[in-house]
C-alpha cells in the first residue's frame, strides 16, 4: 500500500515562516530592482545626451571649415570613454565624414541617438552616438547580490530563533503528549499524567489526564457488567435450547402437515414455509424465504390480497381470505388462507403464523353448483318465455279463426256471398299463419331433440334458389320488388337436403320481400371457392334494400323469437324462422350470418355458406 508522505509540525511551521519571509522580501526586492534599472537607464540616456550636445557645439566649426583632422581629434578624445560604442559624423552634402567603431565594446545591449549639426540656421550635418550599457548590467548585479545575501542571513537567523522556540515551547510537550497517548492506548491506566503548563498544551495534557481517569472508570465498570453478562449468556443459552427444541417440533410437525404453513414478520417478509407447500406448487423454498408472503398470491390478486392484509395487521388481528395461489406446475388454484398475529409479551406484533388450504375442490363444486343454478334459472326462463310468446302467436291466429267463424255463423243470412268469402278468406290465412306455427315449432322440436333426419344429395344450390323465387314471384310483382338471381359459371355441386335448403332460402326471401320498400330490388349471388377456416365452399348471399339491421342485433335475430328492433312492423313473424335456419344450415356443416350494406343501397344481407363435399347419396339422421 502506497503511504502519502506528510510534512512534521516543525517542518511545516518552518515551511510555512520561510515562505512568509521570503514572498515579500522578494517581492519587494523586484520592485527596487526595477525602480534601480530604470533610474540607471534614465542615467544613461541623460549622459548620452549631454554628449550629444557637447559633441554637436564641437563639430559645428570643423565640419563647416572641412577640418578633418580637428574632427578626428574631438571624436577621438570622446572614444576614450569606454562605454561608447562608435561615433559617426556625416557631412550634408559629402556624406560620411568622420567614423569611429569599437566592436568589441559591444557587450550588454546598446543605447544609440543622432543629432543634426546646424550653422547659421542651415543643416550641414548629423552626429550618430551609440552607448552600451553593460556598466548599467554590473550595476544591478551587484544590487541583486546584496539583496540575496541580506535574504538568507534574515531566514537564517529567524529559522534559528524559531527553531530554539519550537524546540522549547512546541516540540517537547508534544513528545510527552504522544508517549502519554501510548501509555492510555497500551491500558496503562494505574500511573496519572502529571501536566503542571498553563498555555494550549497543557490544557490538552490535563484533557487526556481526565480521559484516563474516565476510562479507568468505564473499564471497572465494563468488568462488572461482564461477569453479569455472562451470567444472563448462560441463562440465555437454556432459553435458546428450549427454543430449538421447541423449533424443531414446530417443523417437524409443519412438515408432515398436509396443508401448507409459514411464517413471516410483522412487516410481511416470509421466514418459513414448510415443504408440502413448495412441493404442491414447485416454487423453491429458497425464493419464497425473505420474500413477501403475498409473493405465493398470483400476481393479478397480489395488490388486492396485500391491501387487505395490511388492514389486518395495522389491527393486530386475525386475517383470513381466499385467493387464486401462485404455481410453476400447473394452472394456478384455489387457496384458504388464515393468519393468526403473533404478540410479545407486551402486546407487540412480532409476526404472523398462517396456514394456506387446497380448496380447489371445493372451489370447483361450488363453481359446477354454480353453473347449475344457472342452467336452471335461464332454462325456466327460457321456458316461461316459450311459454308466453308461443300462447301469444297461438292465441292471434285462433283468436281471428273463432271471431270471424263466429261471426259468419251469425250473419250467414245476413250478409252476401261476397262478405261470407271474406270471412272464409281470412279463416284460411289465420289457419296457415297457424299451420306454419306448428310446423316451426315441430321443426325446432325435433332440431333441438337431435331427431332431425336430411336426406342429402348432390345437389344445386342455384336451382334451389331459382325455384324459391319462382315461388314468391307474384307476391314481389304486388309489392313492385323484382327478385335476381345473378349467373354463375362452373357451380360445384353441394351435399344438401334440397327440402330443407329450400326451407332456409325461402326463410329469408320471405324476410326480405315483409321489409323491402316498394320499387326496391331483393338480389341474390353465388359465390364460388369462398373458403371459411382454410376451407372451400359454396357462398349465397341474399340481399334487400330494407331497414337493415342494428350493429347489436345481428347475432341475437338468429335466437328463438327474436325480431330485429328495425323490423318490428307488425308485418307478423314468429321468430324461430332464423333460429331454425342456422340450425338446418349448421346440420350441413355450414354457416349462415348476416351484415348490412351500404352500396348501392341500404339493407340487410344474408349469407349461407356450405361446404363442398364429394357427391354421394347419403342419408343422415341428426
Amino acid at each position: 500500500m502506497i503511504t502519502k508522505r506528510t510534512l512534521s509540525i516543525r517542518q511545516a511551521i518552518f515551511f510555512v515562516i520561510a515562505m512568509g519571509l521570503l514572498i515579500p522580501a522578494l517581492v519587494s526586492s523586484v520592485i527596487s530592482l526595477r525602480y534601480s534599472q530604470i533610474a540607471l537607464r534614465k542615467n544613461l540616456e541623460s549622459q548620452g545626451q549631454i554628449m550629444l550636445d557637447n559633441l554637436v557645439v564641437s563639430l559645428e566649426q570643423p565640419l563647416w571649415d572641412m577640418s578633418f583632422a580637428t574632427a578626428e581629434r574631438l571624436v577621438d578624445s570622446l572614444m576614450r570613454d569606454t562605454r561608447i560604442v562608435r561615433v559617426t559624423v556625416t557631412d550634408a552634402n559629402f556624406g560620411k565624414f568622420v567614423d569611429r567603431f569599437k566592436p568589441e565594446r559591444k557587450r550588454a545591449t546598446q543605447w544609440q541617438e543622432q543629432k543634426t549639426i546646424v550653422h547659421e540656421g542651415q543643416s550641414i550635418g548629423r552626429v550618430l552616438l551609440v552607448l552600451d550599457d553593460e556598466q548599467l548590467h554590473k550595476d544591478l548585479n551587484a544590487q541583486i547580490t546584496g539583496i540575496w545575501v541580506l535574504i538568507i542571513g534574515q531566514l537564517f537567523i529567524s529559522l534559528a530563533l524559531i527553531s530554539w522556540l519550537l524546540q522549547i515551547r512546541l516540540v517537547k510537550p508534544l513528545v510527552q503528549l504522544i508517549n502519554d497517548s501510548k501509555r492510555l492506548a497500551s491500558g496503562a491506566l494505574d500511573l496519572s499524567f502529571n501536566w503542571t503548563r498553563s498555555d494550549e498544551l497543557g490544557m490538552l495534557g490535563n484533557s487526556l489526564e481526565f480521559t484516563r481517569q474516565s476510562i479507568e472508570k468505564m473499564v471497572g465498570e465494563l468488568e462488572e457488567k461482564n461477569k453479569q453478562l455472562n451470567s444472563d449468556i448462560q441463562a440465555r443459552k437454556q432459553v435458546e435450547e428450549a427454543l430449538r427444541a421447541s423449533e424443531h417440533r414446530f417443523r417437524t410437525l409443519a412438515s408432515n402437515a398436509p396443508v401448507g404453513i409459514f411464517r413471516v414478520t410483522a412487516t410481511g417478509r416470509c421466514l418459513f414455509i414448510n415443504n408440502y407447500w413448495t412441493g404442491r406448487t414447485g416454487i423453491s423454498v429458497e425464493s419464497v424465504i425473505g420474500s413477501d408472503w403475498t409473493e405465493l398470491v398470483v400476481e393479478t390478486e397480489r395488490s388486492r390480497i396485500f391491501d387487505l392484509w395490511h388492514l389486518h395487521s395495522r389491527d393486530k388481528s386475525a386475517f383470513m381470505t381466499e385467493f387464486l395461489a401462485a404455481t410453476v406446475l400447473e394452472t394456478p388454484f384455489w387457496v384458504d388462507c388464515k393468519l393468526l398475529p403473533l404478540l410479545d409479551d407486551q402486546g407487540n406484533l412480532t409476526g404472523y403464523i398462517g396456514t394456506l388450504t387446497d380448496i380447489s375442490e371445493q372451489k370447483e363444486v361450488e363453481t359446477i353448483l354454480l353453473k347449475a343454478k344457472e342452467s336452471a334459472e335461464a332454462a325456466n326462463a327460457a321456458k316461461s318465455e316459450f311459454l308466453s310468446n308461443m300462447s301469444h302467436e297461438l292465441r292471434t291466429p285462433m283468436h281471428a279463426i273463432l271471431s270471424f267463424s263466429d261471426i259468419g255463423e251469425r250473419r250467414v243470412e245476413e250478409v252476401g256471398a261476397d262478405k261470407v268469402r271474406q270471412y272464409f278468406s281470412k279463416i284460411r290465412i289465420s289457419a296457415h299463419r297457424l299451420l306454419s306455427l306448428l310446423n316451426d315449432l315441430l321443426d325446432l322440436s325435433k332440431l333441438e331433440a337431435g331427431r332431425m333426419t336430411y336426406l342429402r344429395r348432390p345437389s344445386s344450390l342455384a336451382k334451389a334458389t331459382h325455384e324459391i323465387l319462382d315461388e314468391f314471384q307474384s307476391l314481389a310483382l304486388s309489392k313492385k320488388v323484382p327478385l335476381k338471381l345473378l349467373p354463375i359459371d362452373d357451380e360445384p355441386v353441394v351435399l344438401i337436403d334440397q327440402q330443407r335448403m329450400k326451407q332456409v332460402i325461402a326463410n329469408i326471401v320471405s324476410n326480405a320481400l315483409k321489409f323491402a320498400p316498394e320499387e326496391s330490388t331483393i338480389e341474390c349471388v353465388l359465390t364460388k371457392n369462398y373458403k371459411i377456416d382454410g376451407k372451400k365452399g359454396l357462398l349465397l348471399s341474399i340481399s334487400d334494400q330494407g331497414p337493415g339491421i342494428p350493429l347489436e342485433e345481428l347475432e341475437l335475430i338468429f335466437d328463438k323469437f327474436i325480431q330485429s328492433s328495425q323490423t318490428k312492423t307488425g308485418a307478423g313473424g314468429t321468430g324461430l324462422g332464423l333460429s331454425i335456419s342456422r340450425k338446418i344450415v349448421e346440420d350441413h356443416g355450414g354457416k349462415i350470418w348476416a351484415s348490412n350494406q351500404t352500396e348501392p343501397a341500404n339493407g340487410a344481407i344474408f349469407y349461407v355458406w356450405l361446404p363442398v363435399t364429394e357427391s354421394k347419396d347419403e342419408v343422415i339422421e341428426i
